[in-house]
């Protein structure tokens, strides 16, 4: 497990290299620089990202590496788990949960009514709030009248279309989840045939990958609905054509924002740790108020890059900078067979 952690680490800093040279010097780099503009411009969209960015900050390679490191440990979790139920942990947890719902019915009842609510005003600014940034940013990179009333209603109107859009792509990514990696997982516990843990572990990576497409295709849907007023079904179907004519162009995307937000959020929270104390109130207090602001900057920024990069590939006009290097390095090969 330590060599796949290194191997990961390791990978890690490839993609944060190559994700500086495309922020840098690929054709992203006009993307993104338009992203920060269009925040800079309108920066009530910070308050909207602030809450849009709840379940997507960091984008999908930061998904990836959390994932990722779940991953490097899942055996070893494994074998936690089954010494947990052998041991009888898990029987006298049930027992305690058990225990505290029958002798505090009514508290623990108003406890979970809360904590419902809480939830579902919580997603409710969530759905809205990525709705009115899509919005926002796509219709103002097209020329078309816009503005936060604008976003808020249209977000209001397409809700229920946005949480059913969300909860299929949960669905998707759980079921990969219980099948790939749940399901081995279980049977490992009960009969601790290792076979069964790698098949867990293999597993894990395939959900992982799965999970992944499934963000991109969840954000590409959005914009279909929220921009082009597509009905859900046409939204996810159109998704996937996209998505797959652009597979590598997305990943870079992907690799881009999320670099473009670590490194950012390295240099600020690097520089905090020099010239302010987190050992006063005010202090503490600047801290916060400091990582909250950056954190929805970047929300806002990885948006609206992936609202402009929408509208680029719905054109027709996102390449990718793989696929170029491929096609230069096939007319290189080509032309040397060609001399001998």
């Amino acid at each position: 497990m330590q060599t796949l952690s290194l191997i990961f680490s390791y990978v890690g800093i490839l993609l944060w290299l190559f994700g500086l040279y495309l922020a840098a010097f690929s054709h992203l780099r006009g993307i993104l620089g338009r992203a920060a503009a269009v925040i800079w411009q309108k920066k009530y969209l910070w308050l909207l990202a602030f809450f849009a960015g709840m379940t997507a900050y960091g984008g999908e390679v930061n998904f990836l590496f959390r994932r990722l490191n779940t991953v490097a440990s899942l055996q070893g979790f494994l074998e936690g788990v089954r010494q947990a139920f052998l041991g009888g942990q898990v029987d006298r947890f049930l027992n305690a949960t058990s225990t505290l719902w029958t002798n505090n019915v009514g508290r623990m009842t108003g406890y979970l009514a809360v904590t419902i609510v809480i939830f579902l005003v919580v997603g409710w600014l969530i759905i809205m709030s990525q709705a009115a940034l899509v919005r926002i940013v796509g219709r103002g990179q097209q020329g078309k009248p816009t503005g936060l009333v604008d976003g808020l209603s249209v977000g209001a109107d397409k809700f229920w279309a946005l949480v059913q859009l969300n909860i299929i792509g949960l669905l998707v990514g759980w079921a990969a989840w219980v099948i790939l990696t749940a399901v081995p997982a279980a049977i490992f516990l009960m009969n601790t045939i290792t076979a069964w843990s790698v098949a867990a572990y293999v597993g894990s990576l395939l959900s992982i990958v799965i999970s992944a497409a499934v963000i991109f295709l969840v954000q590409f849907a959005t914009a279909g609905i929220v921009l082009n007023d597509a009905k859900l079904m046409p939204a996810i179907v159109a998704s996937w054509h996209l998505f797959t004519r652009n597979v590598v162009a997305s990943v870079e995307m992907a690799i881009a924002i999320f670099t473009v937000n670590l490194t950012v959020s390295f240099l600020i929270l690097g520089e905090l740790m020099f010239f302010v104390s987190a050992f006063t109130l005010g202090g503490f207090l600047a801290i916060v108020a400091i990582i909250v602001t950056l954190y929805a900057i970047l929300s806002a920024f990885s948006f609206s890059g992936w609202t402009i990069f929408y509208l680029r590939l719905a054109e027709g006009k996102a390449g990718s900078k793989l696929g170029q290097w491929t096609t230069q390095l096939a007319n290189f090969a080509g032309q040397k067979r060609a001399i001998n």
